[in-house]
């Protein structure tokens, strides 16, 4: 973000929050008023009305602030598209900017991305104070909507006299950025500099941390490669080739590839979290729904265990030896007491009952906050609640900071001999990744137990895809350690 000369901070212009102000430096948010203070103030100057009639009035006002504030902001954008789109060989910054907002959007349905559009569009105009046009009639601009984009435009003229045209979908290749043009057989031989932009561009700039030079360049780029890259135009320079037109290619070159480098940052984190929610639909079963028929005694253990004082509910299955759970109950306290498990919500449930209909032997479900450990591995415990304790925090296995363990671990997981393509495909979901880390970061660490495996050896033998891991001690002990996995 920028700060202006009043110590304002602005959004990059030309993205769908471009042109909203932050408040003032050091001042405090209108939202931060104090309620005490606003009751005084009304108090002095209306005596006589009482402290009902003055709190009514003042939530009014509260509220009214609030809901102008939200008509303000995009609604926040969930994608729910199974897997992220393709990106080809040849796709150019703006056509993976295009693929990406498309992406995001794909969570709303026609009316939810109508308004989207449309919030999008009186971002834009508003933040490069764009007058409206009045384009019927105009050859030009209804030849490009026919043959150059299948979406809705939205036309504004900016101070220079630039023609702006905003499309709801991707323009075509050659016709993306801005560029000087005309109709054949014009005899007027009227040139117009037209800029052509879109909403899934607008909307995926929205999402990464850029500056107004980056996002304008790319806005402004007709061609239909990237261009050069900014390396071999200095090399240019070096080789003793001055001048403005070189310097100003070197500039526009730096600035789009490195939005380009953002956008790849982001496609990474939303493929993770595309994974991870893929992972999410798997394990939303009925394992996680109460038993109807439980004997009194095991209804009573799990009502009456240290465990349900914690967490939101405990169901035990009739197979469980009510003795041995007992030992497993009083050693999770004592390892909660040490910090010796992963720190999750007391929102979740924890039901004891056989998983081998998932082909597992501990499910995890982030949509019930649910956890299942198969009685006859109680082992699974610390990984399932890893799980829990990923989803908590925002996805940390499609977090930046985890990129580089997890990019390690594919490369590895490539190259692992004697499972299948699906199964190497589970190993590599970001969770699962994640969770693998924990348990051994927990072995590591001292904090084994009846939760986890009983040694680093043991968990190799039973899960061959943790033995890449091992060479990454020192990066996942040290994540851990950062997050607070154990609190």
């Amino acid at each position: 973000m920028t700060m202006d000369a009043n110590g304002r901070r602005h959004r990059a212009a030309g993205r769908p929050d471009g042109g909203q102000f932050d408040h003032k430096a050091g001042s405090a948010s209108d939202d931060d008023l104090d309620f005490d203070e606003a009751d005084a103030r009304l108090a002095a100057a209306m005596p006589g009305m009482d402290a009902d009639r003055r709190r009514m009035l003042i939530e009014a006002a509260m509220n009214a602030k609030a809901s102008r504030h939200r008509v303000e902001t995009l609604m926040e954008l969930k994608p729910t598209a199974a897997r992220m789109p393709k990106i080809g060989a040849h796709d150019t910054t703006h056509d993976v900017a295009a693929k990406l907002g498309r992406y995001m959007l794909s969570g709303l349905d026609d009316d939810q991305r109508a308004e989207a559009d449309a919030r999008v569009a009186s971002a834009y105009m508003r933040a490069l104070e764009l007058e409206p046009a009045d384009v019927s009639g105009d050859r030009l601009v209804e030849w490009l909507k026919a043959n150059k984009t299948k979406g809705s435009v939205t036309a504004g003229v900016d101070k220079d006299g630039v023609l702006h045209l905003l499309s709801t979908e991707p323009w075509a290749k050659g016709w993306r950025g801005q560029t000087t043009a005309w109709m054949r057989g014009d005899k007027s031989g009227t040139r117009r500099t037209i800029r052509t932009v879109d909403v899934p561009t607008l909307v995926a700039a929205s999402q990464l941390d850029i500056d107004d030079d980056r996002l304008t360049a790319v806005l402004m780029w007709r061609g239909k490669d990237d261009p050069a890259d900014v390396e071999y135009l200095k090399s240019m320079r070096e080789r003793g080739y001055h001048s403005p037109e070189l310097d100003r290619r070197i500039a526009v070159s730096d600035a789009i590839h490195g939005f380009r480098r953002a956008l790849d940052a982001r496609w990474g984190l939303e493929e993770s979290r595309a994974e991870n929610r893929r992972f999410a639909d798997r394990h939303s079963a009925g394992v996680f729904e109460d038993k109807i028929h439980c004997d009194t005694a095991h209804r009573k253990a799990a009502a009456d265990c240290r465990l349900a004082g914690r967490y939101a509910h405990v169901e035990l299955d009739d197979s469980v030896d009510l003795e041995e759970f007992a030992r497993l109950d009083a050693e999770m306290e004592d390892l909660r007491r040490r910090h010796c498990l992963p720190v999750i919500s007391p929102d979740n449930s924890f039901r004891f009952r056989l998983c081998g209909r998932h082909r597992a032997i501990g499910v995890y479900s982030p949509v019930d906050h649910a956890i299942a450990i198969d009685p006859r591995a109680p082992r699974s415990g610390a990984h399932e609640m890893a799980h829990a304790f990923d989803f908590e925090h925002g996805q940390l296995s499609a977090s930046p900071e985890f990129r580089d363990i997890l990019d390690r671990q594919r490369t590895a997981l490539k190259n692992l001999d004697g499972i299948s393509d699906s199964k190497r495909q589970y190993y590599a979901t970001p969770t699962e990744v994640l969770a693998r880390s924990a348990e051994l970061y927990l072995l590591w660490t001292g904090r084994g137990s009846s939760l986890t495996s009983k040694s680093v050896d043991d968990l190799v033998a039973f899960d061959p895809s943790v033995k890449s891991l091992l060479d990454q001690r020192d990066a996942i002990v040290a994540f851990f350690d950062k997050v607070g996995l154990v609190g």
